[in-house]
């Protein structure tokens, strides 16, 4: 038998860890579906709904290394679940990032161009966050967060194939600009003589009370 340590590689950001094994199961799951193995018709479902919580992992691990790289708390990921809304709170910070980070091996431009692409389409399907969860919908007015049942899941029009090609460039996409940004964050810290720890932490310790990013 073998035993998953989670905790051994103590200084690599979890968040964008689970974001590369949600998404990986994404795209094994579509493969999957799309070689009619399993249950092909409801398979869509939960390869989306993996599909959905790696990009969100992936844009709050962003946004923890954005805020390191602005010594700015407030770029932190709120909470909630519109991927657009918080992928463009953040979008043109990462972007500066990743210019900074640039290196010869990858054009980290065009990866984000994949990720965009990956965050539109399933915000076009499931904006809310709802839909490739469980067939119902949260009221948020209501104090006691009431659920409107519905037990027909959404048609969806989606082809699996392209689906497929889309999970697997994103994982990729997302694979190498963690990579990018963390090294970039850890250059980042040695410059500033920091010790990390996480940088999340660092940034709540250190940055939290601050109304502007620091020159």
């Amino acid at each position: 038998m073998t035993i998953i340590e989670l905790r051994k590689h103590r200084f690599e950001e979890p968040l964008g860890n689970l974001a590369l094994g949600f998404l990986d199961a994404a795209a094994g799951l579509f493969q999957r579906a799309n070689n009619h193995v399993g249950e092909v018709d409801w398979a869509f479902y939960p390869a989306a709904h993996c599909f959905r919580h790696g990009l969100e992992l992936f844009i709050k691990q962003m946004s923890i290394y954005v805020a390191y790289e602005r010594r700015d708390a407030k770029l932190l990921y709120e909470r909630g679940h519109r991927l657009k809304a918080q992928w463009e709170r953040i979008k043109a910070d990462a972007d500066s990032l990743m210019i900074r980070a640039q290196s010869v091996e990858e054009d980290l431009g065009m990866n984000l161009e994949e990720v965009d692409l990956a965050i539109d389409e399933v915000d076009l399907q499931d904006p809310s966050g709802d839909v490739f969860r469980y067939p119902e919908s949260v009221l948020p007015a209501n104090a006691k967060r009431l659920r409107t049942r519905n037990d027909t899941p959404p048609r969806t029009d989606a082809n699996l194939a392209d689906w497929v090609g889309l999970s697997t460039n994103t994982l990729e996409a997302v694979r190498i600009i963690l990579y990018a940004a963390q090294e970039f964050a850890y250059n980042l810290a040695s410059e500033r003589a920091h010790v990390i720890d996480s940088f999340h932490q660092t940034v709540i310790r250190f940055y939290a009370t601050l109304n502007t990013p620091e020159s």
